[in-house]
């Protein structure tokens, strides 16, 4: 626990598997004699530099743990043979620290507890998880053959620091470099296939967190490849709130060096549309519908269970309660990038008095992410619109959802546009000018599961004697009801009529 003056002439001998335990505070001037294996414990409430303590020769240390408040700083490369428990960080700085068995690091205590630095692993075998610098930091070698001439990995993460290359500044806190070794000591990058999982501080500490306000949903893996960032289609990342990490993987790796974590690259996907809605069209007003459910305040009565919101399994009911300013009713977008294939995946939005088709917080170009469902560099897509009580449209070819047409309006009112024509939609309008306006066609009824209506275009069915004989069985009822084809929050003649004139005509 003291100042241990030792040095190589006036020096004492450590027995074969003994332990040193070193407190907070005490040094050893000069290494011990080792007769063989030994282990090393770092005990206090204070950071230390590793002394004497530390074995030079690689094969001595057994069993390193860093159990002191503060971790410890290496002041030379350290090797361990055996096993590296840790309840603090050990800070790596120029050295490094180097574990030769498959045992992984045991990281315990404190959830931001990791190795700081440079950590080389050796003795690597397939398909084995090899922990690098932290619990979500690791690699797996897929299979016989994956590592190529690759004996040895060493990662080198820093906390809190970007990468060298971070130029844009558009990343996560944090860089990561990996490099492969062959038995010569020759850097590997490349010839090799392995898992890579990696982790970065999230936290609500500003003095902690790694986000640098990037969208967690969005960053992805990053390799610097001399001029530029190569993109890489790692895993949507998961958040680990409690211990405030999130982390992310990316299969079948198979080139190493400088990585980052961010959006670069990554060019925001939007989708703008424009669709009109029979019941609520305001006859003469070229193009207007009403909004006399949000006057009434009635989309809190909303029931998400019930089609179409019931399709958008990542609906919450908070959408009720954010419901922007003109706004008809809810829609559901469907995109699918095959026909007649389920939806990839789905948007709820608003329709707003003027057929814009907006978000909740009332962008009209509504904004698709890959947690959506969507590739980052976008794709063509099916895209369908679907309503409670009105028949869904599709376009006819698909739309490319990429960066170059953000910009684009996809006009559903157009017969031109959607599958089926003028045959899908319903005349609501003919201006003076003779532009004649089309709408989806309204009046039929879902009530739960008893008729889902889910053909779209040139598939679409006329209404039944169900649709319409629900407006007579719902006759002056008063909300948020299906059977409220004109969507003026009472159920009247008005919408018999329009589920009547919207049957079969035999």
């Amino acid at each position: 626990s003291g100042a241990l003056r030792n040095d190589t002439l006036n020096n004492f001998v450590v027995g074969d598997t003994a332990e040193i335990i070193r407190h907070t505070g005490a040094t050893l001037a000069a290494e011990p004699k080792f007769e063989g294996k030994a282990d090393v414990t770092f005990v206090g409430n204070g950071a230390m530099v590793t002394g004497g303590e530390i074995p030079t020769d690689k094969n001595t240390l057994r069993k390193l743990k860093v159990q002191n408040k503060d971790g410890i700083v290496i002041a030379k490369d350290v090797t361990v043979n055996d096993s590296i428990v840790l309840s603090a960080n050990i800070i790596t700085s120029i050295d490094t620290l180097t574990l030769t068995s498959r045992n992984n690091p045991k990281f315990e205590g404190d959830p931001s507890v990791e190795i700081v630095g440079n950590f080389r692993r050796t003795n690597l075998t397939p398909n084995d998880t090899f922990m690098l610098n932290n619990p979500y930091t690791w690699v797996v070698f897929k299979g016989i053959g994956s590592l190529g001439s690759v004996t040895s990995i060493a990662s080198s993460i820093i906390p809190r620091t970007s990468s060298p290359f971070d130029y844009d500044r558009d990343k996560v806190i944090r860089g990561i470099t990996l490099i492969g070794f062959d038995d010569n000591g020759n850097q590997i990058k490349d010839g090799i296939n392995l898992d890579f999982g990696f982790g970065w501080r999230k936290s609500p500490l500003a003095s902690i967190d790694e986000m640098n306000d990037q969208d967690l949903m969005e960053v992805k893996l990053l390799r610097w490849i001399g001029t530029d960032w190569e993109d890489y289609e790692s895993e949507i990342p998961r958040e680990d709130a409690v211990n405030q990490w999130a982390s992310s993987f990316l299969s079948n790796l198979s080139n190493l060096g400088s990585f980052a974590i961010g959006s670069k690259g990554y060019v925001p996907l939007v989708f703008q549309g424009k669709v009109l809605l029979e019941g609520p069209y305001i006859e003469d007003s070229e193009g207007l519908m009403n909004t006399d459910l949000q006057r009434q305040n009635l989309f809190s009565f909303s029931d998400l269970t019930k089609y179409p919101l019931n399709l958008d399994k990542n609906l919450k009911e908070s959408i009720k309660t954010s419901i922007p300013d003109s706004v008809v009713d809810f829609i559901v977008i469907e995109f699918k990038k095959n026909r007649n294939d389920a939806a990839d995946f789905i948007k709820t939005g608003f329709v707003k008095y003027d057929g814009s088709i907006i978000d909740e917080f009332g962008n009209s170009a509504i904004s698709l992410k890959r947690k959506d469902g969507i590739d980052s560099n976008g794709g063509a897509y099916f895209v369908a619109i679907r309503h409670r009580n009105h028949n869904a449209v599709v376009s006819e070819n698909p739309i490319e959802i990429i960066p170059a047409n953000n910009k684009v309006m996809y006009d559903f009112t157009s017969t031109s546009f959607v599958e089926g024509g003028a045959t899908s939609l319903k005349l609501v309008d003919i201006t003076d000018d003779g532009r004649r306006i089309f709408a989806m066609r309204g009046g039929y009824l879902v009530e739960g599961d008893t008729q889902v209506n889910n053909q779209i275009g040139l598939f679409n069915p006329v209404t039944t004697e169900f649709d319409w004989r629900g407006a007579w069985k719902k006759f002056t009822l008063m909300g948020y009801e299906n059977a409220d084809y004109d969507l003026n929050g009472i159920v009247t003649t008005k919408d018999f009529n329009i589920s009547w004139n919207n049957r079969q005509i035999k």
